[in-house]
């Protein structure tokens, strides 16, 4: 961290330093903590010291809960909280959009990609991830559209359209849109200015898109705008985002078959996410892997490893090919017998591996651990408004 920012002394703010000192920690396993409402002092203090991103938690909201059928979603159920600024609160969770994006991408594919099915990805470059994503599903052809710069080679399973999608597209995918699932990571444009009352164009274009073309299933960008009154657009399932921004207010969408749209109230949309960022994220979600540094029991880290294991329950001889091949360099890869579905410790056994590989795989330009970086501009607005000399103080993110 020095090295990066040598300008910023961590040690003289109590922001900085509670990043260098869990750094230095060495995590040791830690009995399971009882479920339920965290009361105790003592037992919270020790729930921080081995789990930095729940840090920001200091309230007596702190509980340890279990990864259930529906914590990745979003219903209408879910808890809200009235919005207000935090531009200036110690935030521990961990923001890694490059994780973000192939995580979510094993998630949608492990739940729908089928043998001889085409990927058509919207928005795709640079799409460093993809040549990962096609290791773990080899049966899966990905097609990428996009007029920005590709950081990948073209190979029988990647095929790259450096092009936006257009009409033109849409009649040749028709005839295989039974085997289509759509990706779009279409943004809102950045030719022309746009309110963040009204619905973006990349919702617009996307929704557009998935009508025309009718796949047989799709993962979208989702975000509503701000401010009261209601938007009508596709129905579906709500996933809530891992490893997203610390405030974020997007969430992924997986529309309904039948391509039906309701009402989406901004505001409820708007508080949902706002307790989900502040209060849902940095609950401890119980899980049973060690032994990597910088996993702890945060919503982002539990959420990864339920994404993981599900795709290692159905996919688990495809992995461990793909490790030794790529890993290990072996010709010939040893794989175990296995009949009917991998047991709980085969695959427990794997998940440390498939974590440090998606860490590896998730660093294009430096490496990076999943412990908290803060980033320059946050560490200098804290250490500002901490000095007693800076008197005048203006607000910021």
């Amino acid at each position: 961290t020095k090295e990066m920012y040598p300008e910023i002394d961590y040690r003289e703010n109590v922001f900085g330093y509670q990043v260098l000192q869990y750094v230095e920690e060495i995590k040791s396993p830690e009995p399971p903590f009882p479920l339920g409402p965290v009361k105790d002092v003592e037992t919270r203090k020790r729930i921080h010291k081995s789990n930095y991103h729940l840090r920001q938690n200091q309230k007596d909201e702190l509980e340890v809960k279990v990864m259930d059928e529906g914590f990745r979603c979003l219903g209408s159920c879910f808890p809200r909280r009235p919005y207000r600024r935090r531009n200036l609160e110690f935030k521990s969770v961990n923001h890694w959009s490059q994780r973000q994006t192939v995580i979510h991408e094993i998630e949608f594919l492990t739940m729908n990609a089928k043998e001889g099915d085409y990927v058509v990805y919207i928005g795709a470059a640079p799409a460093t991830q993809i040549p990962y994503l096609s290791m773990l599903f080899p049966w899966v052809v990905f097609h990428l559209f996009d007029t920005g710069v590709f950081r990948i080679e073209q190979s029988d399973s990647v095929v790259i359209h450096p092009e936006e999608f257009t009409k033109d597209h849409l009649d040749e995918w028709r005839e295989y849109r039974s085997n289509v699932l759509l990706i779009s990571k279409l943004e809102r444009s950045a030719e022309k200015k746009e309110s963040s009352r009204d619905l973006g164009s990349h919702m617009i274009a996307q929704r557009q898109i998935l009508l025309d073309l009718q796949p047989k299933k799709a993962l979208l960008r989702f975000s509503l705008p701000w401010g009261k009154g209601k938007t009508k657009y596709l129905d579906g399932e709500l996933y809530l985002p891992i490893w997203g921004k610390q405030t974020t207010t997007e969430a992924l969408l997986v529309p309904n078959d039948d391509r039906s749209e309701r009402d989406w109230d901004n505001t409820t949309f708007e508080e949902q996410m706002f307790y989900f960022n502040t209060v849902a994220r940095v609950q401890y979600y119980r899980h049973a892997v060690e032994g990597v540094r910088g996993l702890d029991h945060c919503f982002d880290c539990a959420s990864e490893v339920h994404v993981l294991r599900e795709y290692l329950r159905r996919h688990l001889i495809t992995f461990l090919t793909q490790w030794q091949y790529n890993e290990e360099g072996r010709e010939e890869p040893s794989l175990p017998q296995i009949s009917g579905e991998p047991s709980f410790e085969m695959i427990s056994k794997q998940l440390p591996l498939f974590i440090r590989q998606l860490s590896k795989v998730s660093s294009a330009s430096c490496h990076r651990e999943l412990h908290y970086n803060p980033p320059p501009s946050v560490v200098r607005a804290k250490w500002f408004y901490s000095t007693p000399n800076n008197t005048s103080k203006s607000r910021g993110e």
